[in-house]
């Protein structure tokens, strides 16, 4: 199913994100069978990892080394960590990743709260199980996003074999360019990882040759000229439920006015 050639259905599914926010319902899907179509599928496509930092409430903060230490623990007693502490910044990064179910890591982080590492990935239901196990931990001890926060998304781009072409797609793309959000992320950069190795180098660059520059979609979304996020979703997706679950991500995301000066927005 193409966006670009059935316009309508993306019209449907923005239409239904909408409804889905009135009715006070997760705007994003939250897929746990086959989420990703195949990109990640054990054994044959793509690793990925995810890191979810999380913040406290003002009237939480003096309180932040024993709610770390409560969440520890509680990750410990589900099965998704291997010991119930919170380690120093950067542990896993520094000293590698753990692997398996219970390979989660609990992490320092100076700018927030704290932040949790997970081990590498596959599209499994109990990989989506366990995302949305931790959130719900975090969440239960007064852990919130916030504006501070983020999640850091990691691909393994092994199948690139070091070849130079693959990286340079990827990143001509990038520069142009609760559970359900993070799983679309995690689409998101596993499909943006898998079109540089699909694409050929005389098909780019796409857009029309034209760059997005900060600013560009929020005068797009006022003329309704949705043209260049149709042909990234058909880029990027063949299934129609990957495509609306993106298109709800779409509809929920705030985007930048365009610049009128040098280093301001107004």
């Amino acid at each position: 199913m193409s966006y670009r050639w059935n316009p309508e259905a993306f019209e449907r599914d923005l239409a239904e994100a909408f409804a889905r926010a009135e009715r006070g319902e997760p705007v994003v899907p939250y897929l746990t069978e086959d989420a990703t179509g195949g990109l990640a599928a054990p054994g044959t496509g793509f690793k990925f990892g995810r890191e979810i930092e999380y913040d406290l409430p003002e009237s939480l903060k003096p309180h932040q080394d024993a709610i770390n230490q409560a969440i520890a623990r509680d990750l410990y007693d589900a099965g998704l960590t291997r010991d119930p502490w919170t380690h120093p910044y950067h542990t896993g990064h520094d000293g590698g990743y753990y692997e398996g179910d219970n390979g989660w890591r609990l992490e320092q982080d100076v700018s927030v709260a704290g932040e949790l590492v997970s081990p590498p990935l596959y599209d499994t239901p109990r990989t989506w199980e366990s995302i949305q196990l931790v959130c719900e931990i975090i969440k239960s001890h007064g852990g919130v996003a916030t504006p501070s926060t983020g999640g850091h998304i990691h691909v393994d781009t092994s199948a690139f074999d070091h070849i130079p072409a693959f990286y340079q797609r990827l990143l001509s793309l990038v520069n142009r360019n609760y559970f359900g959000v993070i799983q679309t992320q995690i689409k998101l950069a596993l499909g943006t990882v898998g079109l540089a190795l699909r694409l050929g180098d005389d098909q780019f660059p796409l857009n029309h040759h034209e760059k997005d520059v900060a600013g560009n979609h929020t005068e797009h979304r006022r003329r309704l000229d949705y043209s260049s996020y149709l042909e990234l979703a058909d880029h990027l997706y063949h299934r129609a439920a990957d495509k609306a679950q993106l298109t709800a991500l779409f509809a929920i995301t705030q985007w930048n006015e365009k610049k009128k000066s040098p280093g301001r927005y107004e």
